[in-house]
């Protein structure tokens, strides 16, 4: 049994990038969700460490496919905040979804060829010094 684990494993490692389940804050602790908006706290499911979302998406798309989140990005009626080159065949895309469900246009942006990521960007906290 425990071989069976081990093949079980590194297939679904070698299956590719599995969509992240999050757990969303509640009054009752943190619960499975399948809609994140803008301010809502979260974590992976399995995590302890949780963060505020700032509504931010950060993509990583090979170059050639770039046009195809750009289009994206319009039809879905997001706002593009940042587009670099972070090497010759790969670029970094933020967007910022604004009052959209966050899963939605993450699971959106992933479906499209040539996104190798697609992140929720946590809201920055100022800390005392």
């Amino acid at each position: 049994m425990k071989l069976n684990l081990k093949w079980l494993a590194v297939a679904s490692l070698l299956a590719g990038p599995a969509h992240a389940a999050y757990e969303i804050q509640t009054t009752k602790g943190f619960e499975q969700t399948s809609h994140i908006y803008t301010g809502d706290t979260i974590r992976e499911v399995g995590s302890i460490n949780s963060f505020q979302t700032s509504g931010e998406i950060i993509v990583s798309v090979e170059s050639a496919h770039a046009s195809e989140v750009f289009d994206t990005v319009k039809q879905l009626d997001v706002q593009l905040v940042l587009s670099i080159d972070r090497s010759s065949d790969t670029k970094m895309v933020v967007i910022n979804a604004g009052d959209k469900d966050l899963l939605d246009v993450q699971q959106t942006l992933q479906s499209l060829p040539g996104v190798t990521q697609v992140s929720l960007s946590a809201k920055q906290q100022d800390r005392a010094q």
